[in-house]
């Protein structure tokens, strides 16, 4: 299962989340997603319900190339830096997969691993919120990636 970030919405009061739900052959074709050229994603707007009373910009992290999967499914931080890409490619996506790596983490990977590990220190965490609408019953509204609009 996999989504990639696009942009939060505020509209009458209430927060939404729009993602790209991208198809098997995208899933396939990470590299698709490093240049920005999705061709079959679908956009997903979620409304964020447990978010009606948070006022301020939301303080959502987005996954890196330095966030990883290990064999056990496990996401981990990447301390590795791919010297050769570094001159083609922007600090965040030159991260090189780490031998214990099998895969590059997706924005679910990482929202889900905030969902599962809740920090204490934080009384609203926007990526567990994000998946918590992902995989709710909730329903969203689904148009092509290509019929979105800016952030």
């Amino acid at each position: 299962m996999a989504y990639y970030y696009e942009k939060m919405s505020y509209d009458n009061g209430q927060w939404f989340v729009h993602l790209l739900i991208p198809s098997k052959a995208e899933l396939n074709d990470s590299l698709e997603y490093m240049t920005g050229e999705q061709q079959t994603a679908q956009n997903l707007r979620l409304l964020l319900e447990n978010s009606t009373n948070q006022t301020q910009s939301p303080d959502y992290r987005i996954v890196t190339s330095r966030h990883q999967i290990d064999n056990n499914e496990d996401l981990f931080v990447s301390p590795e830096w791919n010297i050769r890409q570094q001159r083609y490619q922007t600090e965040s996506k030159n991260t090189a997969l780490h031998p214990i790596a099998v895969r590059y983490a997706t924005q679910y990977d990482l929202d889900k691993f905030c969902f599962d590990n809740p920090d204490e220190r934080f009384p609203f965490d926007w990526n567990a919120e994000v998946y918590r609408a992902f995989v709710s019953s909730t329903p969203g509204t689904y148009t092509p990636a290509s019929d979105s609009d800016s952030p």
